[in-house]
């Protein structure tokens, strides 16, 4: 099976020291390591609401694997920093685009933008992680089906938000669930209109808006992420796949 470029992020139950980050490049570094594509150190929230996290972008052939490669580099890098390794929570295994860019840039640039106090300009970067992430999710569970219906949908240049009626319809075929019944939807909903405000009125945002709105977009991708990877799962065991 071949690999494909995901994204691994694990909360840490300690602070990042200098010698964890080192450690961690070390092992990368490593012949015949995992490939990865980028590492990412958060410190967190301050107030301890949000963990310290790594992220890792890496080649593996499926979501177990590439969370098991992940688990393994920081075990590794534990070890070599010279702390005992300890099993990291996982925040999310999530597939990417493979490209030289990370597809998770525009995350990073909506929390980067609100702590610049650009507000507005964080609620377009948030839609447009949301966007990119569920156009991943979904050729990912077309790319195996060579028929030609399934070349159109993948020649779709507009991706899939999951606010459109036509989107909605091809999700829930693919993973079962009904975007509406996201517990969040009426959040999201509510983003989608001060996203659009901002577009197309240059509608001025203040930071609690800008931070709901990257909260009920990151909630919303993480909700469909592990339904699709449900999906994936439940039909690779269906009587019929094996």
């Amino acid at each position: 099976m071949a690999s494909s470029k995901s994204s691994v992020r694990l909360a840490l139950d300690a602070s990042i020291t200098t010698e964890l980050m080192n450690a961690t490049m070390a092992v990368v570094a490593e012949p015949g390591a995992v490939f990865v594509h980028q590492l990412a150190f958060d410190p967190g929230s301050r107030d301890d609401v949000e963990p310290a996290t790594l992220t890792i972008e890496l080649n593996a052939t499926d979501a177990q694997e590439a969370r098991v490669f992940g688990q393994e580099l920081f075990s590794k890098a534990q070890s070599l920093a010279g702390g005992s390794p300890r099993i990291a929570t996982v925040v999310w295994v999530a597939p990417l685009v493979h490209s030289p860019e990370s597809s998770h840039r525009f995350l990073r640039r909506a929390k980067d933008l609100i702590s610049d106090e650009e507000f507005d300009l964080a609620v377009v970067a948030a839609q447009i992680h949301l966007e990119v992430q569920v156009t991943t999710l979904v050729r990912q569970a077309i790319e195996p089906d060579p028929s030609p219906l399934i070349k159109v949908l993948m020649a779709r240049e507009r991706g899939w938000p999951p606010q459109h009626e036509a989107s909605q319809r091809v999700l829930e075929a693919l993973f079962g669930v009904k975007v509406t019944a996201f517990p969040g939807w009426q959040d999201y909903k509510t983003h989608v209109k001060r996203r659009n405000d901002v577009v197309h009125a240059g509608a001025s945002i203040d930071r609690e808006s800008a931070e709901a709105s990257l909260q009920a977009v990151s909630r919303l991708w993480l909700w469909l992420n592990e339904n699709a990877q449900r999906a994936n799962f439940d039909h690779k065991h269906s009587p019929r796949s094996g």
